[in-house]
């Protein structure tokens, strides 16, 4: 798994190839292709997936997948 890192370079979790995981292991995002889901039922839309950043809706960094 992938180290997830927030908009200000704290760990929050690791990437599971389809979600992002809190260090207790609970789901916190959803990645599908290239859109950022929240984990929540209904779930909601919250951003994109640009290259390794997910990029919110008002254009802010969510989290950043390390490489």
């Amino acid at each position: 798994m992938k180290q997830v890192v927030d908009g200000n370079g704290s760990v929050i979790g690791s990437f599971d190839g389809e979600f992002v995981l809190n260090g207790s292991g609970s789901p916190i995002y959803r990645i599908d292709i290239n859109e950022v889901y929240s984990t929540d039922i209904p779930c909601k839309f919250l951003g994109e997936l640009e290259g390794n950043s997910a990029i919110g809706l008002s254009g802010q960094i969510l989290f950043t997948i390390a490489s």
